[in-house]
């Protein structure tokens, strides 16, 4: 098994490190698998083509990550995203669980969350190669429609700790996956826009289809269903992305965006993303306050201001706390900060 040190903000990976236990069976696929691997592979390659090997696709939503060389530890909020691994590994500590995942694998991000990652045993001859998919909430609502309640509610009670949903979960991708991920990139090299257009709605709907019938399912019908027991923690965490530089109680955020009793509130937040509010609001300054040092040039004191502190020795602490650095020392390594880091792909 990978040796992985994993301290509270920061993550190192052992050189030389096994890291087999995080492909999903690659050894077992059968040619015809492997083959569907290769050639998504390949078209996402020739796609992505210039740094930071992250690409825009002409289907709205849908991205490219093609990784060339071992990256250092980023830090990051991940996007609510569906990302699919072809080739590579990436190991990311997303709130407080730890996730390593590569070839095959699928990972499903349900909600906004603090995440460091990097990738391991990268090379330009072995690229971290991927695509990410942003949620699309209108689509994952007709499908809610279309599934019914009922389907997600046996899926749920069929399952142990049906109460608790962490915001983030990986599994294998399925053929069916694999096969929509092909028509799909083969529309988005079309230079037909009005097609691409008219046809990527119902690809993507049937990706996402695919992806509620998973064990993922219930994890997005807690989130995303109008009645769903988790929907109060969805709707506090966009608050929270939205106005974390902003003076509130928590008990506000409780009482008046997710609709809960605090003790709930509180305890339903932390099993959704490890951490507490207090934690997560104070990461996202943490993270914005890195960005204006870094990219904007801000001086280090008006950047802490500007998110919210108001003690500036207390930020010092804090940020030297999280990155391991303290704000002054800042590299200015823009490529870190680039925004296309927000997806777990």
């Amino acid at each position: 098994m990978a040796k992985v040190i994993k301290a509270e903000n920061s993550i190192e990976v052992m050189s030389g490190a096994d890291f087999r236990d995080v492909d999903s069976n690659e050894a077992t696929w059968s040619e015809e698998r492997r083959a569907k691997y290769d050639l998504l592979t390949e078209l996402v390659k020739a796609r992505v083509t210039t740094m930071p090997y992250f690409k825009e696709s002409t289907i709205p939503g849908v991205r490219y990550s093609c990784q060339y060389a071992k990256d250092k530890v980023i830090y990051c909020c991940y996007e609510p995203t569906i990302a699919y691994i072809f080739k590579g590994h990436k190991i990311s500590l997303v709130g407080s669980e730890e996730f390593n995942y590569g070839p095959g694998t699928r990972l499903v991000v349900s909600v906004n969350i603090p995440s460091t990652y990097c990738y391991y045993n990268v090379t330009p001859q072995n690229p971290f190669v991927g695509i990410a998919v942003s949620l699309n909430r209108d689509i994952l609502a007709e499908l809610f429609e279309s599934i019914g309640r009922d389907y997600f509610t046996q899926q749920i009670n069929n399952t142990k700790d049906a109460n608790k949903r962490y915001a983030v979960s990986v599994d294998e991708i399925d053929d069916e996956s694999l096969d929509v991920l092909l028509r799909l990139t083969d529309l988005e090299r079309s230079d037909d826009e009005v097609k691409r257009k008219i046809l990527a709605k119902p690809l993507l709907t049937e990706l996402f289809y695919h992806v509620l019938t998973s064990p993922h399912g219930t994890h997005l019908f807690t989130y995303y269903h109008q009645n769903a027991t988790h929907k109060g923690i969805a709707r506090s965490i966009d608050y929270l992305k939205t106005h974390f530089k902003e003076e509130f109680e928590i008990t506000e955020v409780a009482s008046g965006i997710a609709f809960m009793q605090p003790a709930t509130f509180f305890k339903r937040f932390k099993e959704s993303t490890g951490l507490s509010p207090l934690q997560f609001k104070k990461r996202l300054r943490l993270l914005e306050a890195k960005r204006l040092i870094e990219v904007e040039k801000q001086p280090v004191s008006s950047s802490a201001y500007e998110v919210g502190y108001s003690n500036l020795p207390q930020f010092s602490r804090d940020f030297k706390q999280f990155f391991n650095i303290v704000p002054s020392k800042l590299s200015g390594d823009l490529s870190a900060l680039d925004p296309h880091h927000a997806n777990p792909c």
